[in-house]
């Protein structure tokens, strides 16, 4: 136990993309196929929404747009595929006599700092044009998305990127630096999720030890011995260390998403435990040595 204890301390947390989708699926084969042409597998989305009136102001568009630029510097986000109010990719194309017209939804000689309200009109306008509403700017003139996708590989570490530290840094560089009470950022996409889930994760800690008191004051209210008590909560606390131990040794991490197995496995443990003692205990009242009646409850 001892041995295994030191194993499980090599097995951390592991939330791949991948891992989460039937690879089997003919849809699936096809995005992984051509994953390195198109982005947009593991696509991030930011909606900033103003928590009074609407976006159609000087000074949401210019907070619009710092956010845009730092969503673009977070290292592990593809900076071409970032789309937003003020990114080069975000076109207007107009029918015109003979042509189309095409532009960009705010012109490189506009800046945030010089925007008028005359600017933020035509603006608007180009906005509604170029059918954005619904997919850029809520119908509602409440929020304005920003969406980006994220690179395979962490280029500060050249690793696998790590989901659960992009999920840190896009709390600390885009929601603690720009949230408060005027405006509202909101974060949809794997890795916001799996980073939902792994600060969750580290709390559940807390869980397992209340389950454990509870089993143990159950087992020791139904058993009334500390010893039999003791053997039930014991044993089925010693298989989680193992488990945890075959893991670390075989180099295998765990999804967050499969935290619940180990409790599971913690409370069937205890459960037939304790239904193990009630059958020994019933084959001694009726006679039987113990030896006997673990072998007949067995």
């Amino acid at each position: 136990t001892m041995a295994a204890a030191y194993e499980a301390s090599f097995v951390r947390f592991d939330a791949a993309i991948e891992k989460q989708l039937p690879s089997d699926h003919p849809y699936i084969k096809t995005v992984f196929a051509f994953r390195d042409k198109i982005p947009g597998l593991n696509a991030i989305n930011i909606a900033v929404e103003t928590r009074e009136g609407t976006i159609w102001t000087p000074a949401f568009l210019k907070e619009l747009n710092d956010i845009t630029q730092d969503v673009t510097y977070v290292p592990g986000v593809l900076r071409e595929s970032v789309t937003s109010f003020w990114t080069p990719n975000t076109r207007v194309y107009e029918a015109a006599e003979g042509a189309v017209d095409a532009r960009n939804l705010i012109p490189s000689t506009t800046t945030p700092d010089t925007l008028t309200d005359a600017d933020v009109a035509r603006i608007r306008d180009d906005a509604l044009k170029g059918g954005f509403r619904g997919v850029l700017f809520a119908p509602d003139f409440r929020s304005a998305m920003i969406t980006a996708s994220l690179q395979d590989v962490d280029p500060q570490t050249q690793a696998p990127i790590d989901y659960f530290e992009m999920a840190e840094r896009l709390e600390t560089q885009i929601r603690a630096k720009y949230e408060d009470a005027d405006t509202a950022i909101r974060m949809i996409g794997f890795s916001p999720f799996i980073g939902e889930v792994a600060r969750e994760a580290q709390s559940a800690s807390w869980f397992f030890l209340l389950a454990f008191a509870i089993t143990t004051a159950a087992a020791l209210a139904y058993t009334r011995s500390l010893l039999l008590a003791g053997l039930a909560v014991g044993c089925s606390l010693f298989s989680l260390v193992w488990q945890f131990g075959v893991m670390g040794a075989a180099g295998l991490d765990l999804n967050p998403l499969a935290l619940i197995i180990p409790f599971l496995a913690y409370a069937i443990g205890v459960s037939h435990g304790v239904q193990q003692i009630n059958l020994i205990s019933s084959g001694v009242a009726k006679g039987l040595s113990a030896y006997d009646a673990a072998r007949a409850s067995f």
